[in-house]
């Protein structure tokens, strides 16, 4: 017997016990035996949301390791690294990894074994200064898309970053940007973006 289902027949236990007592005394009403009741169906719910459940198989990352390169920026990075003493910083965090194209990241995830990735979005070429990275149809976000969350009709909203947070501007000078992503011809990627809110 599993520590859930021992949980689960202990507590069942517990309920009749409660309910024999109450008609040994004669002190048990209808309310009350709805109460000792709803005990017992809430007692099987969180056995069953507790129940043991199998690990999915992992694919492991394609990724060669080899291709994680990093630049030391200087102490720019916001970072707030614990010193030795009590309320005093460490020395600072310098080094970043350089970027990688969509297309490469995508083999450092993990994924259950019947799972698949597949590109949705990605940066603009001009996110690349150095190399060249041809644009195409899925090219679209800029910046740094720090936080992300999808609508009731399948489109991206998206909060992108350029001047946050090493490049503050003045009121109403802002760059940072709310930006919709959709996929409007329903070919899971997206073709269509709007930019909804920015210089703030």
């Amino acid at each position: 017997m599993s520590i859930h289902s021992r949980s689960s027949s202990i507590q069942s236990l517990f309920v009749a016990s409660l309910f024999l007592i109450a008609c040994a005394q004669n002190v048990y009403s209808e309310d009350a035996l709805k109460v000792l009741m709803l005990g017992a169906s809430e007692s099987k719910a969180v056995a069953q949301a507790n129940r043991p459940f199998t690990h999915p198989e992992m694919m492991k990352p394609t990724i060669d390791e080899k291709v994680f390169t990093f630049i030391d920026v200087g102490a720019k990075i916001p970072n707030y690294t614990p010193g030795r003493q009590w309320g005093a910083q460490g020395a600072p965090l310098t080094e970043m990894q350089n970027p990688l194209p969509a297309e490469s990241s995508m083999k450092a995830y993990s994924v259950p074994q019947s799972f698949s990735m597949s590109l949705w979005a990605k940066e603009l070429n001009d996110n690349w200064p150095r190399e060249s990275h041809k644009d195409n149809d899925l090219a679209g976000l800029k910046g740094k898309p720090i936080a992300m969350n999808w609508d009731e009709r399948g489109r991206l909203w998206i909060c992108e970053t350029i001047d946050y947070p090493n490049e503050l501007q003045s009121a109403g000078q802002g760059r940072d940007r709310i930006k919709i992503c959709e996929d409007t011809d329903n070919d899971d990627a997206a073709d269509f973006r709007q930019v909804l809110i920015t210089g703030w």
